[in-house]
């Protein structure tokens, strides 16, 4: 496999060349024209009039003009370019479509698929630049990891008699202008389906801004927030991460047993004083979901948050967050020197790293009691592991949660870690949005064969991805060994039911599947924090702790 790129850094030139289509003077927005057309002159009433003029006419098609431009293959499209300036022959309306743009700098695909007029393209919209770039990069590396799973095995399945459709991704960075990127998927390269974006407000903006009108489907791996369950999204926005309900219902019951150590002998709370909590958030879809529900759910001192009083409070920073914002949303959580929380619950993502950082600097010398803190799926970063070294001390005051099945007990996960590994070797080991990213990149595969008689569409991807998950069905599971297993099935009209990496997928009406949540700490070696290890989880079917255990 060869990835074609522009880096993620400063984006270096774009094609100058749009060409001409009718008159030497115009500018085509997506045609790149080789040749120039008097466009007075009727010269074809048919395509294949332009075929036989040859030169510069050769494989181009008669348009409603009758003059002669536009591509029938990719192959025309790339014909004096270099690797780095990737095109393509879009089908719908035959005319050549730049790969690249400011925010889409990378095609992940074998070279001579690009000239493969098969080849089918999806999209991909992560953080790929900025302070979240942590978070996005192993995502993206999970889909790459399938794609050339896929790649392995010739590709996506094509209609009987046919043969079968490489597999290509265009990476795209969310972090800069999201609708920008999606619309370049959208409306210029005219993509199917979108595998992100990652982060829930961006999710929510993009598909009903973007996607949902023009009928292009969106599967998120780590897009939580519950808003996104009540969208009016025409069943093409889908999700290979929980709803955030899930993740929240393993957050309250965590709280509910720190309080319960803290009561303890030798603990803050072993004189009968109150438990006080405090949450700190980021004021976007995600945060504000995460919030909503902990609110309406938690209990501690017996009651519910509202019946709590001065005893929970809430501080929430901006979205998206300057530095000024949260660090002084962390501020506020030690102004009182009498009224230190007992417990911390910060939700949001790479900002969580300072604002936990500010409340450790802040915290009163005098105070006799440190906060335990409980995070989310968005701080289980490198830059925590980095911020917490060799401070043991605060290391065992962090827990966490994140979506995803105990990874003892689900094999598909092990086999993807490994694998993962194999593939990116030097890397961190993989979290559980990037198993997700693994599987939706799989997905599509999967529904693009299950439909492979018909257009590809994000309507029609949506009905294929209802055949992965069909119960009664024979279980493919995640990984290059299921592909021809998967294609065989769909080939005899058969479905499938896809046991994914991140966990089982098995869909609900709103393209939605539940998941246990994973407990996390960092582990150290020598003394030092070296990354995360998971320390219990929530079972979604029992609605319970199963497990929890000190962190090592």
């Amino acid at each position: 496999m060869e990835i074609m790129q522009r880096g993620w850094g400063m984006f270096g030139r774009r094609a100058s060349n749009w060409g001409l289509l009718a008159l030497l003077t115009s500018t085509c927005a997506l045609v790149d024209c080789s040749f120039v057309v008097d466009s007075t002159v009727e010269q074809c009433s048919s395509s294949a009039d332009c075929t036989g003029k040859g030169g510069s006419f050769g494989g181009t098609i008669c348009g409603p003009d009758h003059t002669c431009g536009g591509c029938l293959t990719n192959a025309q499209c790339l014909d004096g370019r270099d690797a780095s300036d990737p095109w393509t022959c879009r089908k719908s309306d035959h005319r050549c479509a730049q790969l690249l743009s400011v925010d889409c700098r990378e095609v992940v695909a074998d070279p001579k698929d690009l000239a493969n007029d098969s080849t089918v393209f999806m999209g991909v919209m992560l953080p790929l630049v900025g302070p979240n770039a942590s978070l996005g990069a192993p995502i993206l590396n999970g889909a790459k990891l399938a794609r050339s799973e896929f790649a392995t095995y010739d590709g996506l399945i094509g209609a009987p008699g046919q043969p079968n459709r490489p597999y290509a991704l265009v990476a795209c960075n969310e972090a800069e202008d999201p609708i920008r990127a999606a619309t370049h998927l959208v409306d210029d390269l005219h993509v199917p389906a979108i595998i992100g974006p990652a982060f829930s407000g961006v999710l929510i903006k993009v598909a009903t801004t973007v996607t949902i009108r023009k009928g292009v489907l969106l599967i998120s791996p780590s897009a939580t927030s519950p808003f996104i369950s009540t969208l009016t999204d025409d069943n093409l926005v889908w999700r290979t991460a929980p709803s955030d309900t899930v993740q929240a219902a393993a957050m309250v019951q965590l709280v509910t047993h720190i309080e319960g150590v803290l009561q303890t002998a030798g603990h803050p709370l072993a004189g009968g004083l109150p438990t006080k909590l405090t949450t700190v958030y980021k004021g976007d879809a995600y945060g504000t979901g995460l919030r909503d529900v902990i609110y309406q759910t938690v209990r501690f001192n017996k009651t519910d948050a509202k019946g709590n009083g001065g005893n929970w409070r809430d501080v929430m920073y901006a979205d998206p967050p300057a530095a000024t914002t949260y660090v002084d949303a962390a501020a506020s959580v030690v102004s009182k020197p009498d009224d230190l929380p007992h417990i911390v619950v910060i939700v949001g993502t790479a900002e969580v790293v300072d604002i936990l950082k500010t409340i450790e600097a802040k915290w009163p010398a005098t105070a006799t009691f440190k906060a335990q803190y409980v995070l989310t799926d968005g701080a289980q970063l490198p830059e925590l592991v980095k911020l917490v070294g060799a401070n043991d001390e605060l290391r065992r005051r962090i827990v966490g949660t994140v979506p995803g099945p105990d990874a003892t007990n689900w094999s598909p996960f092990d086999s993807f870690s490994k694998n993962y590994s194999a593939a990116y070797i030097g890397g961190a080991s993989p979290d559980q949005y990037t198993a997700a990213a693994y599987d939706a990149t799989y997905l599509l595969g999967y529904a693009a064969g299950a439909e492979a008689t018909q257009q590809l569409t994000g309507a029609t991807l949506a009905v294929g991805l209802r055949r992965t998950a069909t119960l009664a069905a024979d279980k493919i599971l995640a990984g290059r060994g299921g592909i021809g297993e998967a294609f065989k099935a769909f080939s005899q009209n058969k479905d499938i039911n896809y046991e994914g990496a991140s966990g089982p997928l098995d869909f609900n009406d709103a393209g939605e599947a539940d998941s246990d949540i994973r407990v996390w700490c960092m582990k150290a070696d020598a003394g030092v924090a070296s990354g995360f290890v998971n320390v219990g989880y929530y079972e979604a079917s029992k609605k319970s702790l199963a497990s929890i255990s000190d962190c090592p």
